[in-house]
């Protein structure tokens, strides 16, 4: 199905029906399998919402101009929870998902991407499944990279240079990639039957220490954790994952890296020095390296 089949006049409208939130269209382009645009929100009274996303697409929301200070949002499917969540620079919405949002008053700009499922599927093959969570999905996002694809969208939708629209089509090709290697990476059809692997206790060891508020652990430090050898913990971490134990310590190091240079003030030194590097010169290096984009880059960004 492509975005002929779908009802696209302003996908990013359509939860707002019966509100007082505004919205304006600045520019909009209708891709073969979805389409972007950039818009701006704006109320003046708080607002408690529960909105449901009925169509069947995924839906990308970079925000453009920073959110109000205590927007909040719940997890999908949890609207009765009074544990909202602040709201990062990058959202995605799952078909079929239902979440409650509460805001102050306010206005941000924002750039809409919507990739249709039925395309997605024509990447990942018909056995494999797109309706878990959009939570679980998000989670498994390479967000650098998708927040780099989002600004490519958004630059070119801006500059409306020479050969903006293929430029756009191939940023959310890209986008549409990031999505599939997310669902593949928690499909249970594809999960290899592995010999070995890492007990559960010794797992969510490694995980909060890596995911812990400080610098990056050596694999040492892991290894003395769950009482191993680098070498016994590098290869069960392998045979659970499928990935070196070493690149899931740096990939977690960047998303935190990303929310740090998006979500907070602290300096780009500051910055490096939590994550563990020695000096900003290599956390920049590490960084761009990762994402294609340079830390003081992703910053401005951010503060548009």
């Amino acid at each position: 199905m492509g975005a002929e089949g779908l009802n696209f006049d302003s996908p990013a409208q359509q939860p707002l029906a019966g509100t007082h939130i505004a919205y304006e269209v600045d520019r909009r382009v209708r891709l073969g399998h979805g389409i972007v645009e950039l818009g701006k929100f704006r109320w003046c009274n708080p607002v408690e919402l529960v909105i449901r996303h009925q169509d069947d697409i995924f839906a990308f929301n970079l925000a453009l101009s920073p959110r109000p200070a205590r927007a909040r949002i719940s997890r999908p499917g949890q609207i009765e929870s009074e544990d909202l969540e602040s709201i990062g620079r990058v959202v995605l919405i799952h078909p079929g998902s239902t979440f409650r949002l509460s805001v102050p008053s306010g206005q941000v700009r924002s750039l809409y991407c919507g990739i249709d499922r039925d395309w997605l599927r024509e990447l990942l093959g018909k056995s494999v499944r797109t309706d878990e969570t959009g939570e679980d999905i998000f989670r498994r996002l390479n967000l650098p990279v998708v927040e780099l694809l989002l600004n490519r969208i958004y630059e070119e939708l801006r500059d409306d240079r020479f050969g903006s629209v293929q430029a756009i089509e191939a940023y959310a090709g890209a986008l549409r990639v990031e999505l599939a290697r997310a669902i593949l990476a928690g499909s249970e059809k594809l999960a290899i039957c592995r010999k070995g692997g890492l007990a559960p206790g010794r797992m969510r060891l490694l995980k909060d220490r890596i995911h812990a508020d400080a610098p990056a652990p050596q694999l040492s430090e892991l290894a003395d954790l769950c009482g191993m050898t680098v070498r016994q913990i590098s290869r069960a971490f392998k045979q659970e994952t499928g990935q070196t134990l070493g690149k899931y310590i740096d990939e977690i190091a960047m998303e935190r890296a990303y929310r740090l240079l998006t979500e907070s003030d602290l300096a780009i030194c500051e910055i490096a020095a939590s994550l563990g590097f020695s000096n900003p010169a290599s956390f920049s290096y590490a960084f761009r390296r990762s994402t294609g984009v340079a830390p003081s880059q992703l910053r401005r960004r951010s503060t548009l």
